[in-house]
């Protein structure tokens, strides 16, 4: 757990937002990242809503010359490597977030070039969280406020998603994939977008040989797994489409390593016993979420997502851009 100080915040009653911070998203190839400081350097991290536990990179632990020590509990990324190591960074900070003695996992796998780790929901799900990735900014609001009111920016539409966050702080949604829905996980930190190899098969007939898949690279520097690419025609969430999306097909290799996590089973069990025990059946990654405009509202459980707001429309300081401005809302 994440303990954050700011300077000059009171508690509320239901009230307009009130944005807590505010930080630069630099927009990469491969993931969103955010700048941070790790003990007085300088570093960037992925923004990472797929994510459960917060993760440092091997190469800043060493960098930063940390301790590494094991918990009895691990998670696994997909393709099932695993990790079971801490490291503690005394003086962590993200804009006007700081904490004293922040607790990483330390990655299996090497992050990217930029990323000194990520930044996940144990974090991120303390606030309500917009991603604006047309003006390139990660805005946190204090989520105590009316409930409904929090699109500020101009929008001539927006879908209101229902969704469900799980015990590990997973964010799941109902999509339609070419006809069909599925339980479907908001994933800023996965590069495209994903959908299991289990249900590609068994839903839409496809297999590694059918007309049309392509062959992916290579994935978290493991060049044996081996996934796939189709191009569907619709993606759908309450009312928003996207037409002709790029998927990416891939092997479960998560599920054996979940199942043997003594701390993934006591939070799956003490929080949420439906929460897809290994591999999402379909995830919505950075591939079509950075053309978009989300604010996750953690509290009250739902989305709020419009088309991108050019950069020339976005909000201005009044409205708001420095921590503890209160945005009109409708």
């Amino acid at each position: 757990m994440y303990f954050w100080s700011t300077a000059g915040l009171h508690a509320e009653d239901c009230k307009p937002l009130r944005l807590i911070a505010s930080v630069d998203m630099i927009p990469g190839e491969y993931a969103p990242y955010v700048p941070v400081t790790l003990n007085g350097k300088q570093k960037y991290m992925i923004l990472d809503t797929g994510g459960a536990y917060s993760l440092i990179s091997p190469d800043s632990v060493r960098e930063l010359g940390l301790g590494a020590f094991r918990r009895d509990f691990s998670e696994s990324d997909v393709a099932g490597k695993t990790t079971d190591m801490f490291a503690i960074v005394n003086d962590f900070s993200m804009a006007q977030l700081v904490s004293h003695n922040a607790r990483f996992l330390i990655s299996p796998h090497k992050l990217g070039e930029k990323a000194a780790g990520t930044i996940a929901p144990n974090f991120l799900e303390q606030f309500d969280v917009e991603l604006d990735f047309a003006a390139h900014k990660v805005n946190f609001f204090s989520q105590d406020h009316c409930e409904g009111k929090v699109i500020y920016w101009p929008a001539a539409f927006a879908a209101v998603v229902p969704m469900r966050v799980t015990g590990l702080g997973h964010i799941y949604l109902k999509a339609t994939l070419d006809g069909h829905k599925f339980n479907t996980v908001l994933d800023t930190g996965f590069t495209s977008s994903m959908l299991n190899m289990t249900d590609a098969q068994n839903v839409f007939g496809l297999t590694p040989q059918s007309p049309g898949i392509e062959p992916g690279d290579e994935l978290n520097g493991d060049p044996t797994l081996k996934n796939y690419f189709y191009r569907f025609k619709t993606l759908t969430l309450e009312g928003m489409t996207v037409t002709d999306p790029r998927i990416q097909l891939l092997p479960d290799l998560m599920k054996a390593r979940m199942d043997r996590s003594s701390y993934m089973e006591a939070r799956l069990g003490a929080f949420d016993n439906s929460e897809a025990r290994g591999l999402p059946a379909l995830v919505i990654g950075y591939s079509i979420l950075k053309h978009l405009h989300i604010y996750i509202a953690y509290k009250e459980q739902k989305l709020y997502i419009t088309p991108a707001t050019p950069p020339e429309a976005a909000p201005s300081a009044a409205n708001p851009a420095t921590p503890g401005a209160t945005a009109a809302t409708h």
